[in-house]
């Protein structure tokens, strides 16, 4: 009874045709991806800074820095890019300075490799990201497009401060993560070492 059965089913599997694999859904074009990315990096939570070039970030970057006792700072991070600040370790630092692999426009994420360390990018209070413009990509299929050729045994797509209603559903912000980002985007950043 078993194999009649099974050859039944088999023969009439046989019968249909492949459906193949779903089309992708549309994606709306992105014409202007640094202005969505604000914008969608603003309505997220995070904070937006935008450079002309590195001595203009510099400036800023020494006003910004003189909130915070400590930073932890990523190798990723170059030298003229890091607060001049004592360095801390991450569990302990006011602020953890970063890079961001990429930046998905369409839903104002940013793209954070692990190779960089996430304990920088996930436990001091503050995170500061530092951005290349050349590294906003339109969406997410874009952005996995980017890193297959490099891909990290993790990335985190960070969208926001970290918040949390997870207890008696009162929102709060920086439980699982900084409470406070901030988005420092420039032309160009120099290559991150570790990726060449």
């Amino acid at each position: 009874m078993k194999p009649e059965m099974l050859a039944r089913i088999r023969a009439a599997a046989a019968r249909r045709a492949d459906p193949g694999l779903a089309a992708a859904p549309p994606r709306p074009a992105v014409t202007e991806p640094r202005a969505l990315l604000q914008q969608r990096c603003n309505g997220n939570g995070i904070e937006w800074q935008a450079f002309a070039d590195t001595a203009q970030a510099r400036t800023w970057l020494a006003g910004f820095a003189a909130g915070f006792a400590d930073a932890s700072v990523s190798a990723w991070v170059p030298d003229d890019l890091a607060p001049a600040l004592p360095a801390a370790a991450p569990e302990s630092a006011a602020l953890g300075v970063s890079r961001a692999r990429l930046a998905v426009a369409e839903s104002g994420t940013l793209v954070l490799d692990a190779r960089e360390g996430r304990r920088t990018q996930l436990l001091p209070p503050v995170h500061l990201i530092w951005l290349a413009e050349n590294d906003i990509v339109p969406a997410l299929p874009d952005a996995l497009a980017r890193l297959a050729d490099d891909l990290p045994s993790a990335v985190g797509l960070h969208s926001g401060p970290s918040r949390s209603a997870d207890i008696g559903g009162v929102l709060v912000q920086g439980v699982h993560g900084p409470g406070r980002v901030v988005v420092a985007l420039l032309p160009s950043i120099s290559p991150i070492p570790a990726l060449g």
